[in-house]
C-alpha cells in the first residue's frame, strides 16, 4: 500500500496524518477493538461508578488512540499519546472501589513518567517548531533512551510494566479489553515512527534486541506463576510487545528496508490487537457465568478460548501463524528464527496455562447462579474477527500465501510441542515436592519472590530516613498522611473528569511554554 498524507497546518505547531501500510491496518483493528469493547461494556452487568464520566473518557481515549496510530509527526503523536494515557484513568477507576482508585493513581504515575520522557526526547532531538512536519530522528543514545522509557511504559518493557498487571486486574474486563487491544500497540507504532528497526535507532541494534528478548522471556516466566487470568494476559502482553521490539532490533542489525519492516510489523500488531481483545472479552464472559448446555467447560467455550490463545502462539492456519511467518520472511537475519521459535514456545506454555486457569475458575464458580444470562455477542464477534480478519485483509495477501505453504506450517509445529511440554512440566509432571508443584514451578516462584524482594528493597526510602530525629520522622509521617487524605478528598469532590482534565491542561501548557 503506497498510502497518503493529510496536512494539518492548524493543529498546534502544524501536523500531518499518515495513512500507510502500518497505520491503515492497525487503524481498522483498533476501531474493531474499541467497538467490540464498547459493545461488551454497554451490556455488562458490572456496576460502574459515574457512568457518564466513564463513557466520555472511553470515547476520548478511543479517539486519542486512533489519532496516535495515524500521527505523522512527533508533536501530534505526543499530544495523542498524552491524551490516551491520561484519559484512561477513569476507565481504570471505573468500579469506584478503593483498590480501583489506588490502581488508577499508580497507572497515572507511570503514564506521566512516560509522557515526560517522550517530551524530553522531542525537545532534545530538536523536534521543535521547525521540525513539526516529521518524527525527529534518534540522533544519540540519550534521546533513544528517553524514547525507550517514554514508549516502553505503554508497551510494557521490562521494568516499566509495573502498572499493567494491576490495571488489567482492577479494570472491568470489557474496559480492560479496550486498553489491551486498543492502546498497547501504539507504543510499538511509536518505536517504528522514530526509526527503531528502520535505521540506526540511536542505540546499537543489540540494545533493542536485548530489551526485546528480556521482555519476551520475562513475561512468560512471570505469567506462568500467576493464578489470575487478567494478570496472565498482562504478562502475555509484556512478552508479545517484547517480541515485537526484539524483531525491530534484528531488523536494524540486518539493514532490512523500512517498507518491508513496516509491512511485517503491521501484520503482527493487527493480529495481536484482535487476539488480546477477544481473550479479555472471553475472561469477562466466563466471570459472568457463561455456559453452553449448562456446562461452563463446554467444548464450544473452550474452543472460543483456545482459538485466540493459540493464535498468539502461532498455531498453523491462525492469524498468529501469518504474523510470525511475515516477520521471519521479511527479516532474514541469523538468530531471528531461534528467537521466534523460543518466543512461540513460551507463548504456547503461557496460553495453555491461561486456558487451564480460566477453566478451573469457571468450574469453581459453576454453582453460583446468575440472574441475567451473559451476553455473548461481543465475544463471539471478536472470535470471528480473530479467525477471519487477517486472512481477508487485502494488504496481507503475501504473508497469507506464505503461511499456507506446507513447509511453513511444519516449521510452526515444533514451538507448539515444546511449549506444551513446558506447560505439562509446570503443571506438575515429574518429581513433585510437598505442595504438589513441579521443580520448574517452584524455581519460577522462587525467582519471582526474589525479584519482588529486590525491587522493594531497592526502591525503599525509609531506611535512609532512620538517621533523622524521631520528631522529624513523626512529622513527616503525619504530613504524608495529611497529603494523601487531601488528594482523596479532592478526587471525591471534584471528580475524575476535573482532576484528569486539569493534569492534561497543565501538560499542554508545559508543552506550549517549552516549544
Amino acid at each position: 500500500m503506497s498510502g497518503f498524507v493529510i496536512e494539518l497546518p492548524w493543529l498546534v505547531l502544524g501536523g500531518r496524518l499518515v495513512f500507510d501500510a502500518l497505520s491503515v491496518p492497525l487503524l481498522a483493528a483498533t476501531v474493531l477493538a474499541w467497538g467490540l469493547s464498547g459493545w461488551a461494556a454497554a451490556r455488562a452487568p458490572t456496576r460502574v461508578a459515574r457512568r457518564s464520566y466513564v463513557i466520555g473518557f472511553f470515547v476520548l481515549t478511543a479517539g486519542a488512540s486512533l489519532l496516535a496510530t495515524v500521527a505523522g509527526d512527533g508533536v501530534t503523536f505526543f499530544l495523542a499519546y498524552s491524551v490516551m494515557g491520561l484519559a484512561a484513568y477513569p476507565l481504570v477507576a471505573a468500579r469506584g472501589t478503593r483498590r480501583a482508585v489506588r490502581t488508577a493513581r499508580w497507572y497515572l504515575a507511570f503514564m506521566l513518567v512516560g509522557e515526560g520522557a517522550l517530551l524530553a526526547a522531542l525537545l532534545f532531538s530538536g523536534g521543535g517548531v521547525g521540525q513539526a512536519a516529521a518524527f525527529p530522528s534518534l540522533a544519540g543514545p540519550v534521546v533513544a533512551g528517553l524514547v525507550l522509557v517514554g514508549l516502553g511504559v505503554k508497551s510494557g518493557a521490562p521494568g516499566l510494566h509495573g502498572w499493567m498487571p494491576a490495571v488489567y486486574s482492577a479494570t472491568p474486563n470489557a474496559l480492560a479489553a479496550a486498553i489491551a487491544g486498543g492502546t498497547i500497540s501504539v507504543g510499538i507504532v511509536g518505536f517504528v515512527r522514530f526509526g527503531v528497526g528502520t535505521s540506526a535507532g540511536g542505540l546499537l541494534p543489540g540494545v533493542w534486541m536485548a530489551v526485546g528478548v528480556a521482555g519476551a522471556a520475562f513475561g512468560v516466566v512471570r505469567g506462568l506463576v500467576r493464578r489470575e487470568p487478567e494478570r496472565i494476559l498482562a504478562f502475555s502482553t509484556v512478552s508479545q510487545m517484547g517480541m515485537a521490539l526484539g524483531v525491530l532490533g534484528f531488523a536494524a542489525r540486518s539493514g532490512t528496508p523500512a517498507p518491508v519492516v513496516i509491512a511485517a510489523v503491521a501484520v503482527f500488531l493487527f493480529h495481536h490487537a484482535l487476539a488480546k481483545t477477544s481473550l479479555f472479552l472471553g475472561v469477562g464472559a466466563v466471570r459472568e457465568g457463561v455456559t453452553v448446555g449448562g456446562r461452563p467447560d463446554h467444548p464450544m467455550i473452550l474452543a472460543m478460548l483456545f482459538l485466540p490463545a493459540l493464535a498468539l502462539a502461532g498455531l498453523p492456519l491462525t492469524s498468529g501463524a501469518v504474523a510470525k511467518g511475515a516477520l521471519a520472511e521479511a527479516i532474514a537475519t541469523p538468530g531471528l528464527d531461534t528467537f521466534l521459535l523460543a518466543a512461540s514456545a513460551g507463548t504456547t506454555a503461557l496460553m495453555l496455562h491461561f486456558v487451564a486457569t480460566l477453566r478451573d475458575m469457571a468450574l469453581s464458580g459453576a454453582r453460583r447462579r446468575r440472574r441475567e444470562r451473559p451476553h455473548m455477542g461481543p465475544w463471539v464477534a471478536s472470535v470471528v474477527a480473530v479467525a477471519s480478519a487477517t486472512w481477508l485483509w487485502p494488504d496481507f495477501r503475501l504473508p497469507v500465501t506464505h503461511a499456507l505453504r506446507p513447509d511453513t506450517m511444519l516449521h510452526a509445529v515444533p514451538p507448539l510441542l515444546i511449549g506444551a511440554m513446558v506447560w505439562v512440566l509446570v503443571r506438575g509432571v515429574g518429581w513433585k515436592g510437598t505442595r504438589h508443584t513441579s521443580v520448574t514451578e517452584r524455581a519460577a516462584r522462587t525467582l519471582t519472590i526474589r525479584w519482588d524482594a529486590w525491587t522493594v528493597r531497592n526502591r525503599e526510602v525509609r531506611p535512609r530516613l532512620r538517621h533523622l530525629p524521631a520528631d522529624v520522622r513523626r512529622r513527616a509521617r503525619h504530613l504524608g498522611i495529611a497529603v494523601e487524605g487531601a488528594v482523596e478528598l479532592l478526587d471525591s469532590r471534584v471528580g475524575t473528569w476535573t482532576l484528569t482534565g486539569t493534569l492534561f491542561v497543565v501538560l499542554l501548557l508545559a508543552l506550549r511554554l517549552a516549544l
